[in-house]
């Protein structure tokens, strides 16, 4: 494979058996500093939110059934408490960590959450519900407008909820020589400033 440019790659890894809830396979991943995935799935596999690497990424499947439901709004806060507290560098203790918590990194984490609760087309709303949360775009009005912003088109969902394209998210340049940022509008990625700690997170949606 051959890339523009010279980038880094970083791994994170989602586990779908009870086998894998095991400190040694924390400690594993940290030694070669892969994410393990933080993945919400409606009880279906593990849920295990140690922190492994010098970034987060949560998929969110359903809150009560996979795929399928939406996540209300203390779920919502609760999810941004933790994607606050990750990307401040800290690892939030909980019934969720296999392994002593992660040490705290001064310069922060990124974030990274991807929404896949798509069945009825719950995961672009939450998305920007949680964006709101976090001080990241304007409070969406209800799942129905979230749909019809999501067909509108790449320059609708631009001007709704700001998005950057993942290039400019990067750091790079965008590849399409455009000099505005344009965004898939199925991904609503975002940038954050977090308690004085500039990091990236971003809500990402696959409806």
């Amino acid at each position: 494979m051959r890339t523009d440019a010279r980038r880094p790659l970083r791994h994170a890894l989602e586990v779908r058996h009870e086998s894998f809830v095991d400190p040694r396979f924390v400690e594993l991943l940290r030694r070669w500093r892969i994410a393990l995935v933080v993945a919400d799935t409606a009880g279906t596999w593990p849920a295990m939110e140690d922190v492994t690497a010098d970034f987060v990424y949560v998929r969110l499947h359903g809150d009560a059934e996979l795929y399928v439901s939406g996540y209300t709004d203390a779920a919502l806060s609760s999810w941004a408490r933790s994607v606050r507290a990750w990307a401040r560098g800290r690892a939030p203790a909980g019934p969720r960590l296999v392994a002593p918590p992660a040490p705290f990194r001064p310069g922060g984490r990124d974030v990274l959450v991807y929404f896949d609760n798509d069945v009825k087309v719950r995961a672009p709303f939450d998305a920007m519900a949680l964006a709101h949360r976090l001080k990241l775009g304007p409070r969406p009005t209800s799942p129905g407008c979230a749909r019809s912003r999501a067909r509108a088109g790449p320059t609708s969902a631009r001007r709704e909820i700001g998005g950057l394209c993942p290039e400019r998210l990067a750091g790079a340049p965008c590849r399409r020589g455009q000099s505005k940022a344009r965004c898939n509008p199925r991904h609503c990625a975002l940038r954050a400033g977090l308690g004085g700690h500039t990091q990236r997170v971003l809500a990402l949606s696959a409806s």
